[in-house]
């Protein structure tokens, strides 16, 4: 398919369309895929209720031509760099002095919310721009559908601008599709996208038993935890806990309590945490000094979820509430702010995290405010502590204000 033809329908964004269908069925019935990809379409063709009023701002000095830099993932949703050259310390930081857009998404857009939309326009710009080299279209338009995806949770525009860049000859990432195809409706169309996903690589197997618990099999996704290859012990430094070449048996209950967790199936939740307790200090300590010892996060999780069981939100008075509890890099602070009996914010007000963590997990926090609830919200692979903290430390301010 020709770049101008991709273009043709979606480039040039001149009326402002407020986002029609972009989620569930309200009466419960289940959308077909034709339906949902009629939505996909609608949201793609029109542009989002905010983009008149958001300019297209970007400093000077940024380099638009966007070269890709070696040894550098070209993944808005990631952002893994060689030598790890943003960790900052706090949200709002500005970049180091650099010309890359690369940077510049790192260090000043993904970390602020209020500069996602600006972000993302800049990278429609750069896809404009660069309408004429297939390559650097290709990688706009990826880049464009994991904004979406991860910054706003526009699931409708995500799959969109996925579904553009495959048809480039882009390669698209079939379980992320398969959530927004279920976060649109159709859980059907999500088993099968998800059913077409190849697990054989643990990672995969890992992030495929995540979603099949998000879309309500959480049984199936427990029985396919099994399934994952066994890591052998941890302080032997054979494998990594999280799945990139397996998992042990630690590794195992804290995933299985994740799931149960999300599902609001706290008891679950807390007899893994206790199976994981119970282990032998030497099959639950880390291979090195980057990662946390399962038994600290089964301990930390564990005294989160005990505010979970007992929360309830309509005891919940309006104002706004703090809690600090034990992050990845030291004690985390979070904010939740209540008015008119709805969560209306979640910031992490304090922390020692590295910079590259609290940005993958910034997700967490949105989604506890989108859904008004704990249950369904990610634990970010990769983030998976600070995530963690992010939930526990919110549940423990809003749960401690109960009347």
């Amino acid at each position: 398919m020709k770049a101008e033809s991709v273009l043709s329908r979606v480039v040039v964004i001149s009326l402002v369309v407020a986002f029609l269908g972009a989620e569930s069925p309200g009466n419960g019935q289940e959308r077909t895929r034709s339906e949902v990809d009629a939505l996909i379409r609608q949201a793609g063709s029109t542009s989002p209720d905010w983009w008149d009023s958001v300019m297209l701002e970007h400093p000077e000095t940024l380099d638009l031509t966007w070269p890709v830099q070696p040894g550098f993932r070209q993944d808005a949703a990631r952002f893994e760099e060689r030598g790890r050259r943003g960790r900052g310390r706090g949200l709002g930081r500005e970049p180091v002095a650099s010309s890359q857009v690369d940077d510049y998404l790192i260090q000043v857009v993904y970390p602020n919310p209020s500069r996602h939309k600006a972000g993302i326009k800049l990278v429609h710009h750069l896809m404009i721009r660069h309408k004429d080299d297939r390559e650097k279209l290709k990688r706009s338009l990826n880049v464009l559908g994991e904004m979406f995806y991860e910054l706003l949770g526009d699931y409708a525009r995500a799959a969109f601008w996925w579904q553009k860049c495959a048809e480039m000859g882009g390669a698209a990432d079939s379980m992320k599709l398969a959530r927004c195809y279920f976060e649109l409706g159709s859980k059907a169309a999500a088993t099968e996208l998800l059913s077409q996903t190849d697990s054989s690589s643990p990672r995969n197997t890992r992030e495929s038993v995540k979603l099949w618990a998000r879309i309500g099999e959480v049984d199936k996704a427990l029985r396919m935890i099994d399934s994952i290859p066994d890591g052998g012990s941890r302080a032997a430094g054979r494998f990594d806990r999280r799945g990139t070449a397996g998992m042990t048996q630690s590794g195992r209950y804290l995933l299985a309590a994740e799931i149960c967790r999300g599902a609001g199936r706290y008891d679950e939740a807390m007899a893994y945490y206790e199976k994981v307790l119970a282990l032998p200090d030497s099959q639950t300590r880390p291979a090195n000094h980057h990662e946390t010892d399962d038994k600290f996060e089964a301990d930390v999780n564990r005294t989160g979820t005990r505010f979970l069981q007992k929360l309830d939100l309509t005891r919940v008075p309006d104002g706004s509430y703090t809690s600090t509890v034990e992050a990845y890099g030291g004690p985390m602070t979070v904010q939740v702010v209540v008015r008119n009996g709805n969560i209306e914010s979640v910031d992490v007000t304090r922390h020692r995290e590295t910079y590259e963590y609290l940005v993958m997990a910034q997700p967490t926090a949105r989604q506890i405010v989108q859904r008004q609830s704990f249950e369904g919200v990610d634990v970010i692979t990769g983030a998976t502590v600070t995530s963690d903290a992010i939930i526990n430390a919110a549940a423990a301010a809003l749960a401690q204000a109960m009347q």
